[in-house]
């Protein structure tokens, strides 16, 4: 959500990309689109509700490729020199995050629970 009020008021303030066409209107509504529906998910599960698990296995799966990609760019090779230790750093903590996620997800008990 934050982002979206990023890019709404960078949109107002007139700023545009030079080499890539993007709506900032567009995509804060993505963010708040995605954004809401992730919330209400992780929200309907602390909540008891099994509805919100299949959403939040899709966005832990689509985390771990977009980390992947990140720290390992299009040729597989590691491009740590590239994007600096903080944000390596970083990466991998959310992918370690992630794959904690998927884990307490996919665990028999979730499964026999989801199922139930």
């Amino acid at each position: 959500m934050l982002a979206a009020l990023v890019l709404v008021v960078r949109a107002v303030g007139g700023h545009r990309e030079e080499t890539v066409v993007i709506n900032g209107y567009a995509t804060a509504a993505w963010f708040v689109i995605l954004g809401g529906a992730l919330l209400a998910a992780g929200l309907g599960l602390l909540q008891g509700r099994r509805w919100g698990r299949g959403l939040v296995l899709i966005a832990e799966l689509l985390i771990l490729v977009a980390v992947g990609s990140s720290i390992f760019g299009a040729t597989g090779a590691a491009v740590f020199g590239e994007i600096g230790l903080p944000i390596y750093l970083g990466a991998i903590a959310l992918a370690v995050a992630s794959a904690v996620a998927l884990a307490a997800l996919l665990r028999r008990e979730a499964v026999e629970w989801y199922a139930a």
